[in-house]
């Protein structure tokens, strides 16, 4: 936990640091935006949006560049703690974010995008600190490798999932980058995680309600990928670390995940894009898009402070944190029900 060992200099200097990439991202972003407006490159709300007007989409492409500038920067001057590994993470997340932006306004195989996230988790999962394993008593490496593949081009999905409303995106990336920033006790990751939070933050001015601006599968998948990166190598840096990681992204897996079992319990076509997420069903309950992300955003606060408590005491902070999420996820489908069954009653009494 570096943060502990910072002095007064090493405090103004990431002061500046962060608000200069925030302005940076927020002054891009915007330039952006002025020019997808002026050629009237617009994402056209249908039956699934959750949002009524035409509204420019790729921001994701300004925060990626961003942040690949930073972490590039990074790299260098921490040459003694980076490997040729870790400009591969880079560039396969850079192929992530070429293929994303393609499906953005051109549809792309399944198949095609699930290549390239495979070979993207397959770098990043080689790039992991060699012999490192979670389970080394219950699992040979190789196969605890390929759980980690898997886990990592799922997540890099949820987070793109978790992307259906005003601010959502933006509010996660920089809760759980701060969360792993606050946990890590890696100088590398603490550094990479912590100027995350400043490109969350100025892309949050543009995408908070009335977005203005979206990210785009660009944005959410790439840096879903990166982030699922750093949550790796915070789960394999020693003392039961996993457990904060997991702690951190605890809310947006279980919504993504209990989603997709029920959608597929159901019989639905559950690849197909829906509004069935405990977040979007409590917006549809007729909650803002603001007032929920605020929710949510508290959610995670208490989920970091779980996370620092975790490097203490595992099983405690865990049972709090599960405890936490599902009680919003229950107030969420509680929300909904009530909400439609009102709806209902009002229309049988017209």
């Amino acid at each position: 936990m570096f943060w502990r060992t910072l002095t007064l200099p090493d405090i103004e200097r990431w002061i500046v640091i962060f608000l200069a990439v925030g302005l940076a991202t927020w002054a891009g972003i915007g330039l952006y935006r002025r020019y997808l407006l002026k050629n009237k490159i617009l994402v056209v709300p249908n039956e699934r949006s959750s949002h009524a007007v035409p509204t420019p989409q790729g921001a994701g492409a300004i925060m990626v560049a961003m942040v690949f500038l930073i972490w590039i920067i990074l790299f260098l001057h921490h040459s003694n703690l980076t490997s040729l590994w870790n400009y591969g993470v880079l560039a396969a997340a850079a192929a992530v974010a070429i293929i994303s932006a393609w499906d953005d306004y051109a549809h792309i195989s399944f198949k095609w995008r699930l290549l390239i996230h495979a070979t993207a988790a397959a770098i990043a999962v080689i790039s992991l600190p060699h012999g490192a394993a979670l389970f080394p008593d219950w699992l040979p490496l190789w196969l605890e490798r390929g759980f980690m593949a898997v886990g990592l081009i799922w997540f890099m999905n949820l987070f793109n999932f978790m992307d259906g409303i005003d601010g959502m995106m933006g509010g996660l990336m920089a809760t759980i980058a701060l969360g792993i920033a606050a946990v890590t006790p890696a100088w590398l990751d603490w550094q990479l995680a912590l100027v995350l939070v400043p490109v969350a933050i100025g892309f949050l001015i543009w995408n908070w309600q009335p977005a203005k601006i979206f990210s785009g599968d660009v944005g959410s998948v790439a840096i879903g990928y990166l982030i699922g990166w750093l949550l790796l190598r915070l789960a394999l840096s020693g003392n039961y670390n996993f457990v904060p990681a997991a702690i951190l992204i605890a809310y947006p897996a279980a919504d993504t995940t209990f989603t997709l079992l029920r959608r597929i319990v159901q019989g639905e076509q559950f690849w197909v894009p829906h509004r069935r997420h405990f977040f979007q069903k409590v917006v549809r309950s007729g909650l803002s898009h603001a007032a929920v992300v605020s929710m949510v955003l508290l959610l995670q606060i208490f989920l970091i402070i779980m996370a620092l408590w975790a490097t203490y005491r595992r099983i405690s902070p865990a049972v709090l944190a599960i405890l936490a999420v599902t009680s919003w996820l229950s107030f969420c489908q509680w929300r909904f029900r009530w909400s439609d069954g009102h709806q209902k009653t009002r229309n049988r009494g017209s």
